[in-house]
This record gives structure tokens, sequence and C-alpha cells, in this order.
């Protein structure tokens, strides 16, 4: 990426340093519609897709369209703490469903008029799961039966969807109900802030007048380094070398935490993610030991934190791919002494 930064500042025109359009460069936007009908069995229009910072960023720009004050919408429990920051801030009422083995279970959710479903399908966050294609089909139903729009957050499908793919719910949507929200930044890099909306026609113009009255447009030399980065085919190249490296160091992380830390957390690995769960055997407290782990610069976070009603859950959700293997085993032999020391 940083050679194509640099080579377009080597041929940047006049032109080119102006007010770039706030749905984002054509080419950039063909691109990504390529990619998404080889990757995602999706076929969309370029001019469906807005180009954002991310997928928190697409989700404000919707919900903000979207929601009024003290309108109901339905959510995955446990969820991404940050979404349901940004909907509280929004002031929406949040009616929160359980997740299963299948995904988001709607069973027993009877709220009036809701304005969304929002859910992470591929992976969900933090549990892992993928949604059953059964439970897709019945989420479709509900969202027709109820007049509703589901958003869906694909932010990890590179990952969860690479050996047994299952298609997405806007694939699948027959009715323009489904926004889609994408982002490059979980596989290329935080940094890069590069994300794009995939949205319903009747929902494009109010969203493209949101985003133009804020943040206005992604810098344009990201833009065009990413169209570039998926049309030479290195996207591709990188990705399957970025899912053999996350595999390795799952593998290697498993082996040095239940060796290390068997004592104290029992490991769930099945999660599909580039994250782990580690559910506390003792009796302290998730977020007691995420204070201390904190306390000696190790990052993890509380279970317990992303469930919204009042909860049982007591583990510690852990990240694996952005280390190598010899900070893996240090970083795991520092948490087990100060596991001795609690």
């Amino acid at each position: 990426m940083e050679k194509l930064i640099d080579d377009y500042w080597k041929r940047i025109t006049p032109s080119e340093l102006s007010y770039s359009d706030t749905k984002g460069l054509n080419c950039l936007r063909e691109n990504i519609s390529q990619y998404l009908k080889v990757y995602r069995n999706i076929n969309c229009s370029p001019d469906r897709i807005i180009v954002t910072t991310g997928s928190l960023h697409s989700l404000f720009l919707v919900s903000s369209i979207l929601l009024e004050k003290n309108d109901n919408i339905v959510v995955e429990n446990p969820m991404y703490p940050m979404a349901h920051s940004l909907f509280k801030n929004l002031g929406a009422l949040i009616q929160p469903a359980p997740v299963d083995d299948e995904g988001i279970n709607l069973k027993g959710i009877n709220c009036t008029n809701p304005k969304f479903v929002y859910t992470t399908p591929s992976c969900q966050y933090p549990t892992g799961v993928k949604m059953s294609m059964s439970r897709r089909f019945q989420l479709l139903n509900w969202a027709a039966v109820n007049e509703t729009y589901i958003i869906e957050d694909d932010y990890n499908h590179e990952f969860s969807n690479w050996e047994k793919p299952l298609g997405s719910l806007f694939g699948m949507d027959l009715q323009e109900r489904v926004v889609y929200l994408g982002t490059f930044n979980k596989l290329i890099h935080p940094s890069l802030r590069l994300g794009y909306i995939i949205l319903p026609e009747q929902l494009i113009g109010p969203v493209s007048g949101l985003y133009q009255q804020s943040s206005r447009f992604v810098p344009r030399q990201d833009q065009k380094a990413m169209s570039a980065f998926i049309q030479k085919d290195y996207l591709n190249k990188h990705l399957r070398k970025v899912i053999d490296t996350a595999q390795h160091r799952k593998e290697y992380f498993v082996e040095q935490f239940n060796a290390i830390l068997g004592d104290w957390f029992q490991l769930e690995t099945s999660c599909l993610g580039l994250h782990l769960i580690a559910h506390i055997k003792k009796k302290q407290s998730d977020l007691y030991i995420e204070q201390k782990l904190m306390d000696q610069n190790i990052r993890v976070h509380a279970l317990s934190r992303y469930y919204i009603l009042p909860n049982d859950a007591n583990g510690l959700v852990m990240g694996f791919c952005s280390v190598n293997q010899k900070q893996i085993k240090e970083t795991i032999r520092k948490i087990g002494e100060i596991m001795g020391q609690l």
C-alpha cells in the first residue's frame, strides 16, 4: 500500500487536488463491486456503494438517517460495545436479542415499529458464531413482516467465511431491506481507515447528504491506492497470506495458552474470528483481571462488558493475530505470572 500511495503522489495532476465525490472515487467503487462479486457473491452497482472510513463510520451514517429519539432497534446480545454506545447516544430504545449457536434469535422479540436489526452474521462479535442459513431466512422474513431494515456488519467475512462460505444477507435480500457494511481496516491495518456501505436505493441520497455535510470524503490517495491494490490482484494475494498467518498464530496461541494458563482459564477455540474467549475458572471477576492485565500493558477485554443486560459472563476476549509467535509466548508467560500473584 505504501508504494501505491507513493506512486499516486508521483503521478498526481492539479485536478486531483480538488474535492472528491462524497460517495467515493468511481475506480474504487467499481473495484469493490468486482471484489464483492468474487468473494461474497454480491451483485451490486458501484452507484450503490459509498466509501467511508470504516464500519463504525458507516454505522453512524446509516443510524443517523434512520433513527429518531426513542425509536426501537433490535441488536445482538452480546454485541460490539462501540455500536451499543453509538445507538444509545442517538437515543434509540435498544431491544437485545440473545445469540445461540445459530446466530441472533428473534423469538420473544416484540417491539413496536423497529427501525432496524443490527447483526454480524459472518462472525458474531464476540462469540464468533456464524449465522446458519435457516436463521438467515428467518431474519429476512422477520424484517419483511415488521417492515424494517437489517444492518449487516460483515466486518470479518474474509477470515470467518473462507473455508465454508455462506452468502451474505445482502445477497439473499429480495426486498431492498439490507444495508451492508464492509471494511478493509481489519484486513490491511486499522490505521488505513477505509470501509464501505452498500445501500438500498432509497437510502443513497439521504446518507450521501449527511456524509457531505460532515466528514465529506475519504482522502483521495488512500482510495486510489486501495483501488490499485484490488485491481492488481494484490488484495487476493495478501488475503491468502494473512489467513494462513492467522491460522498458524491461532494454533500457536492455543498451544501456549493451554500449557501455561490452563489452570486458570478454559479457552474456547471454536471462534471463527481473530480473537478467542477464555472463560475464567476461578472466582475472580473478569473486570478485575482485565484491569490488572491492563496495568501491565496487556490489552484484553472483559467478556461481561459485551452484554447489555445483567449477566453471569466471566471471561476475557483476547486477540492473537497482530503479534508474532515470540510476542505471543512472552505475553502469555507474563499473564501466567500475574495470575499467579492474584
